[in-house]
């Protein structure tokens, strides 16, 4: 955890590194489908509007915070998921609820390591919020390079309104 003495240069990695300890993720049982009842109804229908029909897609979840969005693509068939997230809490979070295939790392990095092409959907969920629109920008460019296709990827985006969310499909 963070000591208030330390100087606050990299907030953002004090605060991702604490997004479980701080209470951010609240547990809600111990086995993934009852952590995670709530948002099932939400990540069903995300699935259902923007993936493809074909289950063997290569799924690259970029911030994918504890798994909640490979859990039940894996629910619905999907076989080929890989989720990124930067904190690492929230990685042994999804290991805890035996969520696979999450590693830690930074999304830029670990895009750059994989390469181009080497994705058929990249999903970023709640991630360019938490960007500056040079980083958001950055991290969009090296998703539309992992693409096979070009074609899309899926974001959702909070606004200021805590309630409000924006879905939507952006062309890359």
């Amino acid at each position: 955890m963070h000591s208030r003495r330390e100087p606050l240069s990299n907030w953002k990695q004090i605060v991702y590194q604490s997004y479980v300890s701080s209470g951010h993720i609240r547990s809600r049982g111990a086995t993934a489908e009852e952590h995670l009842r709530e948002r099932r109804a939400y990540c069903e229908t995300i699935i259902r509007r923007h993936f493809p029909r074909d289950r063997s897609s290569r799924i690259l979840d970029v911030g994918c915070g504890h798994g909640a969005l490979l859990y039940f693509l894996g629910q619905e068939g999907y076989s080929n998921l890989q989720g990124v997230d930067g904190s690492g809490e929230q990685v042994e979070l999804a290991r805890q609820l035996g969520i696979a295939g999450v590693e830690l790392a930074d999304a830029q990095d670990y895009l750059r390591s994989r390469g181009s092409e080497s994705a058929d959907v990249v999903a970023l969920f709640d991630v360019l919020e938490h960007l500056t629109r040079q980083e958001a920008f950055d991290l969009l460019t090296k998703c539309g390079a992992s693409l096979r296709r070009a074609e899309c990827a899926s974001v959702t985006c909070r606004t200021r309104r805590a309630s409000s969310v924006r879905e939507s499909a952006m062309a890359i």
